[in-house]
């Protein structure tokens, strides 16, 4: 399954080298926009220049669109927190406030079953149904291995004018194709 990650050239190198591993204890790019989880990475089949903005945003640098094969039988993959939010019906939007962790604890407890077994500790809405409706799901590490090849922005900004920052399931219904044309047309370099 082809997929793709946003980041800056800056932690280009050390991926191509390690793989891509959770921020950890680094701030989060999301700051006023709400905060990514410091134990996960975030992958997308269309939202990637957009994150990939966002981390050169914070970070400075030129963007980078990392395309991936991932095999989920080799790879543990997650749905994303923000899809979580959506098929709860939640309506205060995670990013106004701030802290997705904080928001996710504000959420009736008897909602979250209809997500997660607490008992048996799996999730019971996979990350195939956060692909599906909102083009993004989680894990906890990216092997090397799985990296295919990259694209560096040629302009600085250059994906800022070609991404949106909607990330919703209405907006990936509506031009989620579109996103993902423009990452196929990009002119990747293999790995």
């Amino acid at each position: 399954m082809i997929l793709y990650h946003g980041t800056t050239k800056k932690a280009l190198a050390k991926i191509l080298k390690e793989g891509i591993k959770p921020r950890g204890n680094k701030k989060s790019n999301w700051d006023g926009f709400g905060t990514s989880r410091p134990d996960l990475v975030y992958l997308t089949n269309c939202y990637a220049p957009y994150y990939a903005s966002a981390s050169c945003k914070k970070n400075g640098g030129r963007g980078v669109v990392i395309k991936l094969d991932i095999d989920p039988k080799k790879v543990k993959l997650y749905p994303d927190e923000e899809f979580l939010f959506h098929a709860l019906g939640y309506k205060e939007d995670a990013n106004k406030n701030g802290d997705g962790e904080k928001l996710w604890k504000k959420i009736n407890p008897k909602k979250h079953e209809l997500l997660y077994d607490s008992k048996n500790k799996k999730w019971v809405i996979g990350w195939q149904k956060s692909l599906e409706y909102l083009g993004t799901i989680t894990t906890d590490f990216i092997p090397k291995e799985c990296i295919i090849s990259y694209y560096v922005e040629k302009k600085k900004l250059e994906f800022v004018f070609n991404c949106d920052p909607s990330i919703s399931p209405l907006n990936y219904r509506i031009c989620g194709q579109m996103y993902k044309d423009y990452l196929e047309s990009l002119d990747y370099k293999d790995v």
